[in-house]
C-alpha cells in the first residue's frame, strides 16, 4: 500500500483535543472570573477575564481548522501550496526553491530554502508576517512547512519526497 504524499492534512484527533482542552479552559476562567469578581478581587478578574477571551479565540481558531477540509500542505505541479501555519495559503513556487532541511522544534518542520525569501515575506499578512520574521531571526529562513503530529520517519519520508518533485521540476 503507497500513501500519497501530494497532500498532507494534520491529525484529526490531536485538533479535536485542543479544542476539547481550550473549551475546557474556557469554562474554567468563566468560573475564576466569577469567583474574583464575588470575592471583590477586580485584579484577578480583569485578568481571569482575559483568560476568557484568550481561549475563546483560541477554541474559535481550533474549530475553523477542524472544519476546514483543505491539505495543511499540498504539492502541485507549479510548487507547494502552504497552509501549514495560521493565515499561511501560499503557493512556493518550484523555480524558487533551493532545498529542503528536516528541523525538530517541538514537532517536525521542514525549512524551504528559497531563492527569494523577501518574496514569500511580503505577502503575509500582520501575524504570520511577525511569526516567519521570527523564523527568519533564529534559523535563518521564513518559510516552514508544519507537520504536526507526524513523526520522524514520515517526516523524513515527506521531505524526500518533497526534494524527489524538486528534482524533477529542476530537471525538466
Amino acid at each position: 500500500m503507497s500513501y500519497d504524499y501530494s497532500k498532507i492534512y494534520f491529525a484529526k484527533k490531536r485538533k479535536w483535543l485542543c479544542l476539547i482542552g481550550s473549551i475546557v479552559f474556557v469554562f474554567l476562567s468563566i468560573r475564576y472570573t466569577k469567583a474574583a469578581i464575588y470575592n471583590g478581587d477586580n485584579f484577578h478578574a480583569v485578568i481571569f477575564l482575559f483568560g476568557v477571551v484568550f481561549f475563546i479565540l483560541l477554541t474559535l481558531a481550533w474549530l475553523r481548522e477542524i472544519l476546514n477540509k483543505q491539505p495543511n500542505i499540498e504539492v502541485t505541479e507549479q510548487g507547494i501550496v502552504n497552509r501549514s501555519m495560521y493565515q499561511y495559503n501560499q503557493l512556493i513556487e518550484w523555480q524558487d526553491i533551493n532545498a529542503f532541511e528536516l528541523r525538530h522544534y517541538g514537532q517536525y518542520m521542514i525549512i524551504v530554502h528559497t531563492k527569494q525569501p523577501e518574496k514569500y515575506l511580503v505577502q503575509l499578512k500582520a501575524m504570520p508576517h511577525f511569526i516567519a520574521y521570527l523564523n527568519k531571526m533564529t534559523c535563518g529562513q521564513t518559510i516552514f512547512l508544519v507537520l504536526a503530529g507526524y513523526d520522524e520517519r514520515t517526516a523524513t519520508i515527506f521531505m524526500d519526497y518533497l526534494q524527489e518533485q524538486l528534482t524533477q521540476f529542476q530537471a525538466a
